[in-house]
């Protein structure tokens, strides 16, 4: 995970620089290397507690982490750790094993390089690679409280209002919450969950739950209604939609200004809870 220090905004994980858009995973003890101050966060109900990391700290068991990281220039960033630790390097001795056992076995055809023959032996489907573009958030709810990073709401618009460079009345997007069990043996039950960051967002706002025809002036009060059960091994699409609608009136012009300034700048958080489902 080579990046360069260009990017570096003041922590590291294990001497790497972490994501800041998507859960830093490991498969061991992760050592926390920062200038600023550094908290873990803890979420139990409506509570949250706060607890002071010092420098080179060290989190060792198995779950996901929170952490709440304030650099020298007083920037505030959320980070996701996930520490899953598994038997991968005795896999990957059994899955090398395996494919010289079996090399052993398979004439190579004179018009394949033995790298191609090994490419045809190894099911490279067991290698899956978690991918989450710009418009869809994966929370695998297995690891119980998940939040996002910032989201900035004119990054999920419309492909031709972005090609248009059009923030204005008449532009809409959505977005996608993907619930995963993939990994998970029991049935879990879930609640999202919606932090603004910046209070400016247009007046006339709408949002709603794709498939449903009600509509809601703010993301809190569309919140309420994403609860439910995710079934064990399964992964569940919600997609929020939203839009800015025309608005005539002889002073409209003046607020479309402002709003399309309140737009731009609308950040938000996504968090997603996740408890096992009791039957």
């Amino acid at each position: 995970m080579k990046k360069k220090e260009d990017n570096y905004y003041g922590i590291r994980f294990n001497n790497d620089i972490p994501k800041i858009d998507k859960i830093n995973n490991f498969n061991k003890e992760v050592e926390i290397k920062f200038i600023g101050k550094a908290y873990l966060v803890k979420r139990k109900d409506d509570k949250i507690e706060k607890i002071e990391l010092k420098n080179y700290h060290k989190l060792e068991k198995e779950g996901t982490y929170e952490i709440e990281f304030i650099n020298s220039l007083e920037e505030l960033y959320i980070l996701q750790v996930r520490i899953e630790k598994s038997s991968l390097f005795l896999i990957i001795l059994f899955l090398l094993g395996s494919i010289v056992f079996t090399m052993c076995f398979i004439p190579i055809n004179q018009n394949k390089t033995m790298i191609k023959t090994l490419l045809d032996v190894i099911d490279l489907s067991v290698l899956e690679v978690d991918i989450e573009d710009q418009h869809r958030y994966v929370f695998d709810v297995d690891f119980e409280n998940i939040v996002s990073s910032d989201i900035s709401l004119p990054a999920t618009m419309d492909a031709k209002a972005v090609s248009k460079n059009k923030i204005a009345p008449g532009v809409d997007g959505e977005f996608s919450i993907i619930i995963s069990t993939k990994d998970s043996t029991v049935d879990m039950q879930y609640s999202v969950d919606f932090e603004d960051i910046t209070n400016e967002k247009p007046n006339n706002l709408k949002f709603k739950i794709k498939g449903g025809n009600k509509e809601y002036s703010s993301l809190q009060e569309l919140e309420k209604y994403l609860k439910g059960i995710a079934l064990k091994e399964t992964e569940k699409e919600i997609v929020i939609q939203w839009r800015w609608p025309y608005e005539i009136d002889e002073i409209q012009d003046t607020i479309d200004t402002d709003n399309g300034i309140n737009l731009s700048n609308y950040k938000f958080r996504i968090r997603v809870n996740g408890e096992e489902a009791i039957k």
